[in-house]
């Protein structure tokens, strides 16, 4: 499903029905929209949210990241506070930063995941070809069962 942009002009109208005490849903349909899409925009308009702006991150900010997270172990609620940042954001950011080695290799802050790392993840991420191969303790696809035995 695609996306509109709210218009300014579509936002005053928003807010015009609003003071009339029109709810949600008649909104909706007289702006050719989705109710979730007309309460999203009135929480963003409520909590003094500006609409569409993505604040970029600096230096200071993606380091401050990095050590609350993988010094104190903070969690993305406290760092996000911390940083005056959505925990969702923060949480999107941290990943970017962690595991998209081939963007940031060159970035001395950020530790590269190991060789045999990078592996366990792709092991991990396949998944059994079905039910019975999860069931029986099937090798996963494109390893053997010898690589199972010599786990063991």
């Amino acid at each position: 499903m695609e996306s509109k942009t709210w218009t300014d002009a579509e936002v005053q109208q928003l807010q015009k029905m609003l003071d009339e005490g029109l709810s949600a849903g008649v909104i909706a349909e007289r702006l050719g929209r989705t109710r979730r899409a007309v309460v999203c925009k009135i929480g963003r308009i409520q909590n003094g949210v500006a609409p569409n702006v993505r604040k970029s991150w600096s230096d200071s900010e993606i380091e401050s990241l990095l050590s609350l997270r993988d010094k104190y172990s903070l969690g993305w609620d406290q760092i996000g506070y911390r940083l005056g940042r959505p925990s969702g954001s923060v949480y999107s950011k941290y990943m970017c930063l962690k595991y998209e080695t081939t963007r940031h290799a060159a970035d001395p802050r950020i530790s590269v995941p190991s060789a045999s790392e990078q592996q366990w993840r792709h092991r991990q991420a396949l998944a059994p070809r079905d039910l019975t191969a999860a069931v029986f303790g099937d090798p996963l696809p494109g390893f053997s069962a010898l690589d199972k035995r010599a786990a063991a």
